[in-house]
């Protein structure tokens, strides 16, 4: 079984449909290295999704899946989580290090079934790779304090700990302070920026950051130079596309 599992390529994607109301979406996914800045070591993975309408691949980005019926985006969240750790599974222990960041949208969360579902599904599947779960929870803009409390509060058992991810925008970063989060969670936009300007950027974004909830984690970066530049800026963990 080893020689097997060493011929397995480093990046895999898994996909499968979802529909609801006559929509039909494509969920693609991935497992992102995620690294601790610190010491610049990998330290697990994120299960990332690309989600595309089926009729024309379109890719939905983040505003469209903000957008998508609480029903199609509790489907999304529940087939990239299940597919994600299938993902995990096919890797050796030493591959998959010690810890997997399990994203779901807030809607997801908050609906008592999908919760009960995605807790189970990633106590077991963290107890069988002995890894430690970061649930991640997503689309918080808006979202007031104390109900993003209350779901935190329901899943803070089940894992080690909880982080929130908003628009990179100050004000919404600032507005998760006391939801009793460990960190946020950023997406990286794609602009082009020279390293002065990026390390500007990323600066502005992780002290608030640190400020509202602690850790500040930057998603979907391009390559390991814009990581060593988040790493100056002060961006504790970091994954790559």
């Amino acid at each position: 079984p080893v020689a097997t599992q060493a011929k397995i390529p480093f990046f895999i994607i898994v996909a499968a449909t979802v529909n609801y109301a006559g929509r039909t979406l494509t969920v693609a996914s991935a497992i992102e290295p995620l690294f601790e800045m610190k010491k610049m070591v990998m330290i697990g993975h994120r299960l990332e999704a690309m989600v595309m309408e089926n009729l024309d691949n379109t890719l939905l980005d983040r505003k469209n899946l903000a957008n998508l019926d609480w029903n199609l985006r509790e489907q999304v969240d529940i087939v990239n989580i299940d597919q994600g750790l299938k993902l995990l599974r096919l890797r050796t222990p030493e591959q998959r290090k010690m810890m997997m960041v399990v994203p779901a949208a807030f809607s997801t969360f908050a609906s008592a079934r999908a919760r009960q579902k995605i807790t189970v599904e990633v106590a077991k599947a963290a107890a069988e790779m002995g890894l430690k779960v970061l649930f991640e929870v997503r689309g918080l803009d808006g979202v007031p304090p104390h109900r993003i409390l209350e779901i935190v509060s329901m899943i803070k058992p089940f894992c080690m700990t909880v982080v929130g991810s908003v628009s990179a925008d100050r004000k919404a970063i600032a507005a998760l302070s006391k939801c009793g989060l460990s960190g946020v969670s950023l997406e990286y936009d794609g602009v082009r920026r020279d390293e002065e300007a990026l390390r500007d950027y990323l600066s502005m974004l992780s002290q608030t950051a640190k400020t509202s909830a602690g850790a500040c984690m930057i998603q979907g970066f391009d390559n390991y130079r814009q990581m060593a530049v988040a790493r100056l800026a002060g961006v504790t963990h970091a994954s790559v596309k």
